[in-house]
């Protein structure tokens, strides 16, 4: 087993039991799956969808769209995320589970027409970025789709502490905005695409957030923060030490650009912060 997929492995069983029953942007909105069925009108019938993960409204739209005599092929790490998100969403007569490494997804070489993914290049460390895309092209027919979910990194510092988000986030559940169970999940996306927490390395641990979070929980600025904190750490706690890859933008096409080209970018309009995380279209050549 390769060290990528060791650490795939690792950090998704952690969260296995409850990733897919979180709130966007931490799995895709609806604004989200609107603009994956828009940019998939590229190709009509599609035969064969490939789905990158688990995630059940991204099954469910492959299975929609895909022709009546068609396939949907779901590839990830771990038959334990399956077996989550078929409890979320039942499993469909043309529909099959591959327990593979992206980087190898034992799949037949051109045959696939789209693929659909959440956050998975934000799962793959740079250094791998290139081979993920090389198979990709493998998989795919010529002119075949890949359609990503990404949450992007700005280009600068964000200049926000741990404790800053938290309280941006508790002022729009007292607003009434957001939900804490909103907050939760805008709290994730923050603290990944944004500057708190970020290593050397351009990589993410939630292990650095132990001691902030420690101390908002030990002195709160108000109960709604506390809520919003404890509603975190239930949700996300069990990644702590998992790595996560900085995500940006001229990054991914460069490691794409050997064998794809960025057809196009949409954005959703129905969370906090949808505007750093498009859908990406890339165009196999």
């Amino acid at each position: 087993m390769t060290t990528f997929e060791q650490s795939q492995r690792r950090k998704w069983l952690r969260v296995a039991g409850h990733w897919f029953k979180t709130k966007a942007p931490a799995v895709p909105s609806s604004d989200d799956l609107r603009v994956f069925r828009e940019l998939s009108a590229g190709i009509q019938y599609p035969h064969r969808i490939a789905v990158l993960g688990c995630t059940p409204t991204l099954r469910a739209l492959a299975n929609d769209l895909i022709d009546k005599t068609g396939e949907v092929v779901v590839v990830d790490f771990l038959r334990e995320m399956w077996m989550s998100s078929v409890d979320q969403l039942r499993p469909h007569s043309r529909e099959i589970f591959v327990q593979a490494n992206w980087l190898r997804m034992g799949i037949r070489s051109s045959v696939v027409d789209l693929v659909f993914g959440d956050k998975v290049i934000d799962n793959v460390e740079p250094e791998f970025r290139g081979d993920f895309f090389d198979e990709l092209a493998r998989v795919l027919i010529p002119g075949g789709l890949f359609l990503a979910h990404v949450g992007l990194t700005p280009g600068g510092s964000l200049d926000e502490s741990i404790i800053g988000i938290f309280l941006r986030w508790t002022r729009l559940v007292e607003t009434r905005v957001a939900t804490v169970e909103d907050a939760s999940a805008g709290v994730w996306e923050d603290l990944l695409t944004g500057s708190a927490g970020k290593g050397p390395e351009l990589v993410l641990s939630i292990s650095f957030w132990g001691k902030p979070l420690t101390a908002i929980l030990a002195s709160p600025p108000s109960g709604m923060c506390r809520l919003i904190v404890q509603q975190f750490i239930r949700e996300f706690g069990d990644t702590v030490d998992d790595v996560w890859a900085d995500c940006r933008l001229d990054e991914i096409i460069s490691a794409a650009n050997r064998q794809f080209s960025l057809a196009d970018q949409r954005f959703s309009s129905d969370y906090q912060n949808a505007q750093s995380q498009p859908v990406l279209l890339f165009k196999r050549r």
